[in-house]
């Protein structure tokens, strides 16, 4: 997967937030599961996008 393949997506809580979070879709034959890149509450998922490329596992799926 590469990290400037993943696209902004956001949901919303049950307390009525609005999170964004970063979604890059598995790019091998088949997606074996996900992980999932957590950070610290000041910064944003951006700061974590190269750990993807770093990783280099094409069957997973990445959300940040």
């Amino acid at each position: 997967m590469n990290a400037s393949a993943a696209r902004e997506a956001d949901f919303i809580t049950r307390d009525g937030e609005t999170p964004l979070y970063r979604h890059g879709p598995a790019t091998g034959p088949r997606c074996r599961g996900a992980i999932v890149l957590l950070h610290r509450g000041h910064e944003h998922s951006a700061r974590v996008a190269h750990v993807v490329d770093e990783l280099d596992l094409p069957d997973f799926a990445f959300f940040a």
